[in-house]
């Protein structure tokens, strides 16, 4: 951890105020995470990406236009344990196994229009990533190896640094057979309906009336917020 603020913040001192609070707090974060992975008997465990960022395209046809869409994301970690591939992002805040629940039945509304379901929609995202380079001709090559989709149980989840008693929330979404084809393919349906609304030209951008959304949105100077 030293080390790591030491490369990062090299013009600060670690020794003495805010900055060795930060960095008791970090390492105490750290070693708590560490402890509730042997608590649960996740050794040995197979890093195979660190902020790995993962690109697909996606092609399809908007109002009868063939469209290719450039999808990106910037995972922060990428792991196998017991031939389960996990797609994780790490939170600082707090994320509880209700956050990430999702009823069958509202799922389509929950993923196009739930303004509280950012959590569950961008684990969705990243597992989407990930499923579709594994599923694509040359595969999914992580830590200079391929990753074929009928070896890999694939699942998504989150690690709230504030609630890491309740271990690796996992994604309730419920999509497909369980193989990365059949999630893909389920995943695209919703991508074609974003893609519809998003490119309609007969529906006009509106400012959210819900500021909380505002607070760490990257176009909030854009509009105006």
């Amino acid at each position: 951890v030293r080390r790591e603020f030491e490369n990062t913040y090299p013009e600060y001192s670690t020794g003495s105020g805010y900055n060795h609070m930060m960095y008791k707090v970090a390492t105490q974060l750290i070693g708590n995470f560490f402890k509730r992975l042997i608590e649960e008997n996740e050794f040995p465990l197979e890093v195979l990406g660190i902020e790995k960022e993962i690109t697909a395209d996606y092609q399809t046809f908007v109002h009868g236009d063939p469209v290719v869409v450039r999808l990106t994301g910037r995972i922060d970690r990428i792991d196998r344990v017991n031939g389960r591939l996990r797609v994780i992002d790490y939170k600082t805040g707090k994320v509880e196994r209700k956050h990430l629940k999702v009823n069958g039945a509202d799922q389509e509304e929950l993923m196009l229009h739930g303004n509280e379901s950012g959590k569950i929609r961008q684990l969705w995202f990243y597992k989407y990533l990930v499923a579709k380079r594994m599923t694509q001709e040359k595969g999914l090559r992580l830590a200079n190896q391929v990753l074929p989709s009928e070896q890999n149980t694939l699942v998504a989840g989150i690690y709230s640094f504030r609630n890491l008693k309740e271990g690796l929330l996992e994604d309730q979404l419920q999509m497909g057979e369980g193989t990365p084809e059949s999630f893909v393919k389920h995943s695209e349906e919703y991508l074609q309906k974003m893609l519809h609304q998003i490119l309609d030209p007969a529906q006009s951008f509106t400012r959210t009336t819900n500021l909380k959304l505002c607070t760490n949105c990257g176009y909030k100077r854009i509009c105006g917020r």
